[in-house]
């Protein structure tokens, strides 16, 4: 391991417990009240994006190397990369950590 990869892991760990820090009671309350958005949320990225995935690879006949990346792309959650954006956007941090959480 070198140094880079320890800073960037150390990085992420603390700008993950700086947002689970703003989360307060009311929002695991309004979430279990409302979960619509986190169920829409997580069924299409479980099966909408890898569907589309597939799809568009069985259309257009893509090489394999290049066919299975996509589809571990697809596969992936968006990471805490979208938590980030979420927090600086002051959007809806509650459901970008409880889908981060889940994967």
């Amino acid at each position: 391991m070198d140094i880079g990869t320890i800073i960037l892991a150390v990085a992420l760990i603390i700008i993950m417990f700086g947002m689970g820090l703003s989360l307060t009671i009311q929002d695991f309350t309004r979430l279990f009240q409302r979960p619509k958005a986190i169920i829409i949320g997580l069924l299409n990225q479980i099966i909408l994006l890898p569907l589309i995935a597939y799809l568009m690879i069985s259309v257009m006949q893509i090489d394999t190397d290049i066919a299975i990346g996509i589809m571990i792309l697809a596969a992936c959650p968006g990471g805490p990369t979208s938590n980030l954006i979420t927090h600086l956007a002051k959007g809806d941090i509650l459901l970008q950590f409880l889908r981060f959480l889940l994967w």
